[in-house]
């Protein structure tokens, strides 16, 4: 037996005097009592001290630039393989129009690329005396010259020209072959016989009856004899009949006027159809002016 240090009663060795258990009771009754208001009580803040910095999640960016590099590389192509060389006939017009060039020589040269085009000049540089000739050159920039004069009218002195493709269709073999018996006729009636007299004659008779120096018709005989060769090897193969309307914009108001024309590729050199109507109306430049 021992006696309870706190009561002083008789208890058990191994017993438990029943004022400490009421103690301990109380005391584990206490205890819950605490643990359960503070769990009433809402949470201290948590602070941080020190923290490390969390990089957002990079997105993919491989797809977007895929098909960014995919878009640059179809614009870059479709730009490189896009055919407009059709339209470089109508591109010298302009030209020659902004610049109201009157010389029948540059006038001829851009408008009748080609073979055509260099018997044209190759004959007014060497007959540029002769009275046929500057009867010719006389009227074309005449013509140039009343064009200019009608737009001048309407628009003012300082009128630019532009256009914009309004109709385009491919012309058919058949018309392709129109343009050429066109040619054709050209040729034959206006180059063979030229073609016949530099073979017949030598340069210094030609020179004499028809003027010029020996060298210039030595020349203007290589001109020729280089389009009877190209003439043999004729060939258009590509052709368009078009709708253009052209914009003339100046100091004074802006005119617009439509016209149709056929463009074709005579040799791989593009050049307005003037030598039959196919499927369009034979060039004019006085189809310009409304």
């Amino acid at each position: 037996m021992r006696k309870c240090e706190k009561c002083g009663r008789e208890i058990e060795d191994w017993g438990i005097c029943p004022c400490s258990q009421q103690q301990e009771f109380y005391y584990s009754q206490n205890e819950f009592s605490s643990v359960n208001h503070n769990m009433n009580q809402a949470p201290e803040p948590f602070v941080i001290d020190t923290f490390e910095t969390k990089k957002p999640k990079s997105r993919n960016l491989l797809p977007i630039l895929g098909l960014v590099v995919i878009a640059v590389v179809a614009l870059v192509c479709y730009q490189f393989f896009k055919d407009d060389s059709y339209k470089e006939p109508i591109d010298n017009l302009c030209l020659i129009f902004n610049t109201k060039e009157d010389d029948a020589k540059v006038f001829f040269s851009k408008m009748v690329p080609g073979y055509i085009g260099d018997i044209m000049v190759g004959t007014i540089d060497t007959f540029s005396t002769n009275g046929e000739i500057l009867n010719t050159i006389n009227e074309a920039s005449d013509s140039m010259n009343q064009a200019y004069g009608d737009i001048q009218a309407e628009c003012g002195t300082d009128f630019i020209v532009t256009y914009k493709v309004k109709w385009k269709q491919k012309m058919s073999q058949t018309e392709l072959d129109q343009c050429k018996q066109g040619i054709n006729a050209f040729y034959i009636s206006t180059v063979a016989p030229a073609v016949d007299v530099f073979k017949t004659y030598d340069s210094s008779t030609i020179a004499t009856y028809l003027g010029g120096s020996v060298q210039q018709i030595e020349e203007l005989k290589n001109i020729y004899s280089k389009a009877e060769q190209e003439h043999q090897n004729l060939e258009i193969t590509e052709g368009y009949s078009l709708t253009v309307e052209f914009k003339f914009k100046g100091s004074q108001g802006v005119e617009k006027a439509k016209t149709k024309f056929n463009v074709i590729k005579v040799n791989d050199k593009w050049m307005f159809d003037f030598f039959s109507s196919g499927n369009g109306n034979m060039f004019s430049v006085n189809n310009l002016i409304e």
